[in-house]
């Protein structure tokens, strides 16, 4: 996680603009910024909710053609 990570959608607007204006370099533009913590992929984690995820998408699949049937009425 960068520094300004918080500021991405704003620093990334900015930096389209900047480049936009052919008045900065792609080097001024995009400096490396400062990691202040490192993030990692919890294997057991991304699995459950990949499970998760897919008995969701059953759910809304079976839920639809409810409401399909409640609209009919």
């Amino acid at each position: 996680i960068g520094e300004d990570a918080n500021l991405g959608p704003a620093l990334g607007a900015a930096r389209l603009a900047m480049l936009a204006s052919q008045n900065y370099s792609y080097d001024e533009v995009f400096k490396r910024m400062k990691i202040v913590k490192k993030c990692s992929i919890n294997d057991e984690l991304s699995k459950n909710i990949n499970e998760r995820y897919i008995t969701w998408k059953k759910i809304v699949k079976e839920n639809m053609n409810l409401a399909k049937d409640l609209m009919e009425k």
